[in-house]
């Protein structure tokens, strides 16, 4: 079978914060999930909650010292408490699981560019380590 991914996909068994991005004032509730996989290109995670497909979110993930792998000025060491790494993502998929969970894929369409290349180095010390 011919791989179609630009990018590795690793699974990833990280915590991820995502809501609804909107330009509206209105608070938007705030989930919590687990990730299934993730490449520098989007991540897949078991949901609750369903999105149409196009829907855009604000997505944080706590992967541990993946800032290291920045090219940053200022890099974190392995003692340093790691920041999340926060993008913007186009829903792609849903998948319903059945009993209310579904999968949703997410292309990230807004990441600064030098967190994706810390994220694409990340990923890659993911898949060799095991």
């Amino acid at each position: 079978m011919d791989e179609k991914r630009k990018f590795k996909r690793v699974p990833g068994k990280f915590v991820v914060q995502y809501s609804e991005l909107s330009l509206s004032e209105k608070a938007r509730d705030v989930f919590l999930s687990q990730l299934v996989n993730i490449s520098a290109s989007g991540l897949l995670f078991e949901s609750a909650q369903a999105f149409a497909v196009d829907t855009v979110l604000k997505l944080e993930l706590k992967m541990d010292r993946w800032q290291k792998f920045s090219s940053d000025f200022y890099k974190y060491d392995q003692t340093s408490v790691s920041e999340p790494f926060v993008a913007v993502g186009k829903v792609v998929r849903v998948e319903s699981m059945g009993k209310g969970k579904y999968l949703i894929g997410v292309f990230l369409t807004s990441v600064y560019e030098s967190h994706r290349d810390a994220l694409k180095k990340y990923i890659e010390s993911l898949s060799e380590a095991k």
